[in-house]
């Protein structure tokens, strides 16, 4: 896939508009995750893909802070990927009602 843009800033846009990708901040990052699960219904893991072009610490730190405030929105989403398909899915993260496991059937 080429990346449209004429400069870094356009490439990052791009990236970010066409949800491929999430380069920015910690908020970015959750807008980013919020499309995949409402595109998706929800899904129940998530992969990162890292190059070894950036510091080492740098990236470090990104994935710390993808664990610490990204992650943690989306605590038991993907409870609703274990339920019939005939059956109501729960709310999405961000709702009380969407971090509490289905009762079992």
């Amino acid at each position: 896939m080429a990346v449209d843009g004429s400069d870094v800033r356009e490439m990052i846009d791009f990236i970010n508009e066409a949800g491929v990708g999430a380069i920015g901040t910690v908020e970015d990052a959750k807008a980013q995750v919020q499309r995949l699960v409402d595109q998706s219904g929800g899904f129940g893991a998530m992969l990162l893909l890292a190059h070894e072009w950036a510091n080492p610490m740098a990236t470090r730190r990104s994935f710390e802070l993808i664990a610490q405030h990204v992650m943690p929105e989306f605590q038991g989403q993907s409870w609703s990927t274990r339920t019939p398909s005939s059956a109501p899915r729960t709310p999405g993260p961000g709702t009380p009602s969407s971090r509490t496991k289905p009762s079992p059937t």
